[in-house]
């Protein structure tokens, strides 16, 4: 639409200008194809008529629920709200997957919502890929329940993240191919669009509890919080999931997953200005404690997402185990991030 086009009145109206105008615009002859075919000397054409959507009925829930549509408030997005699907429910927190209507965009990790049986009524996508953290004084609205389908299909999805291989199934769109993909553009701006509703949770996991050693993670949220950025940021500048970024600060990494493989770790840590020694010893801090442990399977009203815990030992007790038996599978991977990074800066 340009500031030359005519009132929609004037195009309905087969009004002569409107007519010549809408002949070299695309906006206006568009909007004319709405209704019947206009003949600058016929009739006047009628006004196109709509049909109604046909709203799913939606009633407040006594409790949250995973699958459940509600819209967030943020006091850094200037009165917008965001619309997103609960993922895992606790006291503390809520993790969703933000809601857009540009479903031609959709990619291998946008689940496709259907527009009949779920609670928008309209089409949507639910970006699982871009899903973040926030606080539950947050939620301004519910919206309802996805149908059973949708939330299982969704909640398939979300655990697939942490695998980096989608479900073939998926009611998802097909996977982008390249950083040229016009769909890696949108994903950015979504998470330029979403990351002002993440930084409200009062608790993003970042902090290690008291005993456990401080490992990568810490070292990595503490240079964000010198810098004044945050996960999101972070992730995209480096390329990563900020899934993944999340995960890192809380310590929850799994070297032997392909999106903490030691080229991909060494390329994080070359943006950041954490030197090559310190990178090394915290790191072996967060890989010698910790052991992963399969994801809790849960019900639908709660469905975290994989845990990894902290063995009680230290790290200085657990790398004296370890001394004389040669280099171990830990080693060779921190020796392979720190040697890239140091070619990444030199």
């Amino acid at each position: 639409m340009s500031q030359d086009c005519p009132p929609i009145s004037d195009l309905l109206d087969a009004e002569p200008a409107a007519i010549e105008h809408a002949r070299g615009c695309e906006r206006c002859r568009a909007l004319l194809e709405l209704g019947e075919p206009i003949d600058a000397d016929g009739p006047a054409p009628k006004s196109p008529v709509f049909a109604r959507a046909n709203l799913p009925e939606r009633r407040p829930l006594a409790v949250r629920t995973v699958g459940e549509v509600v819209s967030l408030r943020s006091g850094r997005a200037n009165g917008e709200l965001l619309l997103a699907a609960l993922l895992a429910i606790s006291e503390e927190s809520l993790e969703v997957a933000p809601l857009s209507g540009d479903v031609g965009l959709a990619a291998e990790w946008d689940l496709f919502l259907d527009a009949t049986q779920d609670p928008l009524g309209y089409e949507a996508i639910a970006e699982v890929w871009n899903h973040g953290r926030v606080s539950p004084g947050q939620v301004a609205e519910s919206l309802g329940v996805l149908s059973e389908r949708t939330s299982e299909e969704l909640l398939r999805l979300y655990s697939a993240v942490f695998a980096d291989e989608p479900p073939s199934d998926a009611r998802t769109g097909p996977p982008l191919l390249s950083e040229e993909d016009p769909r890696s553009l949108f994903q950015d701006q979504e998470v330029e669009r979403t990351r002002r509703y993440w930084s409200d949770a009062e608790d993003l996991g970042a902090a290690v509890p008291e005993g456990k050693a401080k490992g990568i993670g810490v070292l990595v949220a503490a240079w964000l919080e010198e810098v004044g950025d945050d996960a999101a940021g972070l992730a995209t500048q480096v390329g990563w999931m900020q899934g993944d970024v999340e995960r890192l600060l809380r310590e929850e990494i799994n070297r032997t997953q392909t999106a903490f493989a030691a080229q991909r770790m060494a390329e994080l840590l070359a943006y950041t200005t954490i030197e090559a020694d310190d990178a090394r010893v915290h790191l072996l801090a967060t890989l010698v404690g910790t052991g992963p442990a399969a994801p809790t399977a849960a019900p639908r009203s709660f469905l975290a997402r994989p845990v990894y815990h902290r063995a009680p030992a230290s790290v200085e007790k657990r790398l004296r185990a370890m001394e004389g038996e040669g280099p171990g599978e830990i080693e060779i991977y921190v020796a392979d991030v720190i040697a890239a990074l140091e070619e990444l800066r030199d």
